[in-house]
């Protein structure tokens, strides 16, 4: 239907640490969108999304340790954490740091 989103189309999934919530970037749309996976029909629709636009790759959604945090980082450094329970936009946050890099047995 309109505005429904295949899951055919999703490049990235994230899901909750208890399963209920599973997060998906889809590309076609540019939107995050998280569903309920112990909703049932007719509540079972996205109970969140947004539209994520202008990336020159798809972004990586995680979600934070209780599910209800949803963090999107972007491959130029930059993340976003939508809070699921204010139904705010995402608000961003600080760069993702670099690694350290690790030498041959793990040296330094």
């Amino acid at each position: 239907g309109e505005g429904a989103v295949r899951f055919s189309d999703a490049v990235c999934i994230g899901v909750s640490d208890d399963g209920r919530w599973v997060a998906q970037y889809d590309y076609p749309s540019q939107q995050v969108v998280v569903w309920d996976t112990t909703a049932s029909w007719p509540d079972s629709g996205p109970v969140g999304r947004f539209t994520v636009a202008n990336l020159a790759a798809p972004p990586s959604v995680q979600f934070w340790p209780g599910g209800r945090q949803l963090e999107l980082s972007r491959s130029e450094g930059e993340r976003y954490l939508w809070d699921l329970d204010s139904g705010a936009p995402p608000q961003r946050l600080g760069p993702m740091q670099q690694p350290a890099s690790l030498a041959v047995g793990g040296r330094i």
